[in-house]
């Protein structure tokens, strides 16, 4: 029997842009749904999205958009963020040391760190965690990634062809998923339909190009006009939310 991965692996390879992208971004919303949904009131959720400064930038935006009911899940988190960063910054306020006047002067002339009067503040300013969408995406890239290299490397013509007809892997994706593999198979699939999609969307570029002289600008655009976005995400992946 298939895993899911590998089922959601070939729905997302009919949809435009990388699959890999597409499937990173569909989990860290499903993980955003649940947090806001079903685990505002869970104590172990809180007590590490307390450690983590709650999300990263993309994410604690993409977060209130997550639908009804958002604007009193994010009030929950985020009260009990600021709650223990007020408590840092009271204890901070009397527990700062008196540096020596050498070491005032030696931290005049370096300031690239923090003085020794805010070093202990900034330390515990720095998030203790990582965010937890980015976390819980990064895992699942891996799995998603496995079970596509594992199938490739078996030689599966349904996954195959599914990844033949998508828009390909961006290069970000590519450099996992390659990293990832211990198949020879996989390997040299991945090459050669990465390259033959690359191909593909350098042509359409320069058709791009040359319609933009003036001499052809009465062609009209067709299939290339979005060419140059579509070079943007191969290169460095689709868009995330922000």
């Amino acid at each position: 029997m298939l895993p899911l991965s590998y089922h959601e692996i070939t729905d997302a390879c009919a949809q435009p842009g990388c699959p890999l992208c597409r499937l990173a971004e569909r989990t860290v919303q499903r993980h955003l749904d649940r947090v806001i949904y079903d685990s505002v009131n869970d104590p172990p959720t809180r007590a590490r999205l307390r450690e983590s400064f709650g999300y990263c930038y993309p994410h604690a935006w993409q977060l209130t958009q997550t639908g009804d009911g958002t604007a009193v899940g994010v009030a929950f988190i985020y009260r009990d963020m600021l709650n223990a960063i007020t408590k840092l910054l009271q204890t901070a306020q009397g527990e700062r040391p008196s540096p020596s006047l050498l070491a005032r002067l030696r931290e005049k002339l370096n300031r690239t760190r923090p003085s020794s009067a805010t070093e202990p503040i900034v330390q515990q300013l720095v998030p203790g965690y990582n965010c937890l969408a980015c976390a819980e995406r990064d895992k699942m890239t891996d799995l998603f990634l496995i079970t596509l290299t594992d199938a490739l490397g078996k030689g599966d013509a349904v996954m195959e062809q599914a990844l033949r007809d998508s828009d390909g892997l961006c290069v970000p994706h590519l450099r996992q998923a390659l990293a990832l593999t211990r198949s020879e198979t996989a390997v040299a699939t991945l090459l050669t339909l990465t390259t033959t999609k690359l191909l593909a969307l350098q042509a359409e570029l320069s058709e791009l190009l040359r319609k933009n002289d003036y001499r052809f600008r009465g062609e009209g655009f067709g299939s290339e006009a979005d060419s140059w976005l579509r070079a943007v995400s191969a290169v460095i992946g689709a868009a995330r939310p922000e």
